[in-house]
């Protein structure tokens, strides 16, 4: 599921950034997208080290995923605001 949203993320890289830049802003995704593997599994296990439970762990995955998702709508809202001032 989370793959099916990674064409959105670079697309919306080129209404925002110029072309020269858009190299840049496509590494700083993937090297962000690469963390979360690595941070992830030791997050959990602190928090499930702290609370005794499994449940709170997948409520942060959860609400990580919400947060990307308002995030995304924001961003796509910007930019639909941003090209009607253009015309």
């Amino acid at each position: 599921m989370s793959l099916a949203a990674t064409p959105i993320f670079f697309t919306l890289i080129t209404e925002y950034l110029s072309v020269a830049a858009a190299a840049g802003g496509i590494a700083l995704i993937s090297s962000l997208g690469n963390l979360g593997p690595a941070v992830s599994p030791s997050l959990n296990g602190l928090i499930q080290q702290a609370t005794g439970s499994t449940a709170y762990g997948i409520y942060l995955v959860m609400a990580m995923y919400v947060l990307a998702g308002i995030i995304l709508l924001a961003a796509v809202h910007a930019a639909h605001t941003t090209e009607a001032q253009k015309a």
